[in-house]
């Protein structure tokens, strides 16, 4: 069999062939018992200790193991998450890749390997969750963005444009890649774009009125400290020296009540900072 050893203990083993999915050993014999419900691979241990908090220190190191790489073992965990087959071919010009037609992305219940990923008493950091998520990006493109519905297209399109592909995956799925550095796109706008919400410091242009002076508060001087998920949503007014952008905190409530307010609000804070400048 294929198998990803621990590196802290030798006798603790994860099983990789697909055919062993769900089987549980203890030192090379097979237990009367299975793997919890839900199991992608198998297990062979000593059988002393919670099996979860063992299963996910196993996970933390096989896949930041170096002397397994050829294994491939973030990319595997991947693919039976996805339930994908190893020769799956996707369009990849398509802005959005859905995943959820397969028979596991259907089901509500998690895998086993989702729990303990997304558990914090099994992974504290989301080590194992970030090598998914590097996966994630190696397998669908480092701009690549996992949703769960294509409900949520429309919004990521309008909050990150730059996000391409837009993956469809399974809900539990989804929850890893959080954790591994996916956050919600509100998070990602605050994460890619820092902003200033006092009145701006720099100078203003002389073009820039009194009248420009009174909406300052929703003038801001940004940073752009990484531009990779977001088109630029800024009216540069002068010089580069006065910007104006979204609320991002108000973001998502403008969501939630109405896309239509969100961009209407939008629009008049630039027309208003704009004709005040003229």
């Amino acid at each position: 069999p294929v198998v990803a050893k621990s590196l802290t203990n030798p006798h603790i083993i994860l099983l990789l062939n697909p055919s062993l999915a769900g089987q549980l050993y203890v030192h090379g014999r097979r237990a009367p018992e299975n793997m919890p419900e839900g199991s992608f691979f198998g297990l062979d241990w000593s059988g002393v200790g919670d099996i979860k908090e063992v299963y996910g220190m196993l996970w933390q190191e096989v896949v930041v193991d170096a002397s397994i790489a050829s294994l491939d073992v973030n990319r595997r965990l991947l693919y039976r998450l996805l339930d994908l087959d190893e020769d799956v071919v996707w369009d990849e010009d398509s802005p959005v890749i859905d995943l959820t037609t397969s028979k596991s992305a259907t089901t509500e219940s998690e895998s086993f390997e989702s729990t303990i990923l997304c558990d914090p008493r099994y992974d504290f950091v989301g080590i194992a969750a970030k090598a998914l998520a590097t996966s994630f990006c190696t397998e669908f493109g480092p701009l690549a963005y996992p949703i769960a519905s294509m409900d949520e297209v429309e919004r990521m399109n309008y909050f990150l444009p730059k996000a391409s592909p837009l993956v469809i995956v399974p809900a539990s799925v989804c929850n890893i890649l959080k954790r591994g550095g996916f956050f919600p796109w509100y998070d990602m706008m605050t994460w890619y774009w820092k902003t200033n919400s006092e009145k701006v410091s720099a100078t203003p242009s002389p073009s820039v009125t009194a009248a420009a002076q009174e909406v300052s508060l929703k003038v801001v001087q940004m940073a752009i400290v990484d531009t990779k998920y977001i088109a630029d949503p800024c009216c540069c007014l002068e010089e580069g020296t006065v910007y104006v952008n979204v609320n991002v905190s108000e973001a998502e409530d403008y969501w939630k009540h109405s896309m239509k307010k969100a961009k209407d609000d939008y629009t008049s804070i630039l027309k208003d900072c704009v004709s005040t400048a003229a």
